[in-house]
């Protein structure tokens, strides 16, 4: 495998709702969805980030470093959560590198991303973990995270705020094989030597799109049970993330579910190639 970012081939948004009876609904995020690969980062503000491309391809051509046409974009909501309206791409510089998945520390307002994107310190054609703060008006230059380590992918990273814990999906060395899930704190400016999640969540497949949710670690994988593609898994914060729970049914489906991101204990997003696609 020539590039491991077969790892980024996004699908669409689907939101799983908690109804009054307990059970489940899951819906199209109609108002997300495109004929194009969506992808449902987080928030700024009441704004929803997402990260969409208009290749059609991306199950069968996952070189995402030879196809650079992945965009952040900014959503406004409308009266409900699959009511959006794009208002245009979240940065302005003149970049020709991919932007991954995005998550913004509101208390800092720093936006966190990913992308192939040489900014900064940045070299190399490898996707690298990037700041970018907003000054009131505009973005500043963004600024390369000073643990990637040039000729590694290091991509999907989702930041809490509260511990000052980031987590990541990386091919660095020291993981079990393909991409693993990292975590990392902050302290200061600086940040403390990514660890690995262990032997019980990363595999020699891939693990990706983590998210965070009350002291858990989401995530997908396609190495931990055999012959499914990739499914929703949970570490369990309570273990120190060190035991993988699979999610059932309907967060995960007979199609590949890529990411889940919770707005709360009782709404959420699911990236998935499930049946009812609009395309992608």
């Amino acid at each position: 495998m020539n590039n491991i970012l077969t790892l980024f081939f996004i699908f669409f948004c689907f939101l799983p709702e908690l109804t009054a009876q307990g059970k489940i609904r899951v819906k199209p995020a109609n108002g997300i969805n495109t004929a194009s690969d969506d992808v449902v980062c987080g928030f700024i503000g009441n704004d929803l980030i997402v990260a969409t491309n208009d290749r059609q391809d991306m199950v069968n051509d996952f070189k995402w470093n030879e196809h650079k046409i992945f965009r952040l974009k900014r959503f406004k909501r409308g009266a409900d959560y699959c009511t959006y309206t794009s208002i245009g791409e979240i940065f302005a510089f003149n970049s020709s590198g991919d932007e991954g998945t995005a998550c913004y520390d509101k208390a800092d307002s720093i936006l966190y991303f990913s992308s192939t994107e040489n900014y900064g310190k940045g070299s190399g054609t490898n996707l690298k973990l990037y700041s970018a703060q907003w000054n009131g008006s505009s973005w500043k230059e963004p600024e390369l995270l000073s643990f990637c380590t040039k000729g590694y992918d290091y991509t999907h990273p989702v930041f809490d705020q509260i511990t000052g814990q980031m987590v990541f999906s990386s091919n660095k060395p020291g993981g079990r094989g393909g991409m693993d899930i990292w975590y990392t704190y902050r302290s200061g400016k600086n940040w403390t030597e990514p660890e690995n999640l262990g032997i019980l969540v990363n595999t020699a497949g891939h693990e990706i799109f983590p998210t965070l949710f009350h002291g858990d670690i989401y995530f997908s994988s396609n190495g931990l049970v055999d012959g499914v593609g990739f499914d929703l898994f949970r570490a369990v914060g309570r273990d120190q993330w060190k035991i993988s729970i699979q999610l059932p049914e309907p967060y995960n489906s007979a199609a590949n579910d890529l990411r889940i991101f919770f707005v709360n204990k009782y709404k959420g997003f699911i990236t998935s190639d499930r049946k009812g696609s609009q395309g992608g």
